[in-house]
């Protein structure tokens, strides 16, 4: 968790490179998850990378995806 929030600290918008990649969807989808049903408080205290997954979950055809998803157990 510190490598990622020193990254994103540091300026950079994005984990890797100036436009959005898999790393970021990755590490978006890991923190979507920790919300429910239990969050992990150490990993939502991070604010960084909490903007992050705001900003990637956030985007259109993201969150289309996670409003109409199957329900799962996972």
């Amino acid at each position: 968790m510190k490598f990622l929030e020193e990254r994103l600290e540091n300026g950079e918008e994005w984990l890797v490179g100036k436009q959005m990649t898999i790393a970021d969807i990755v590490v978006a989808s890991f923190m979507d998850s920790q919300v429910w049903p239990k969050p992990l408080a150490d990993l939502k205290a991070s604010k960084t990378v909490s903007n992050l997954t705001s900003k990637v979950t956030s985007l259109p055809k993201i969150k289309q995806w996670i409003a109409t998803r199957p329900v799962t157990d996972y």
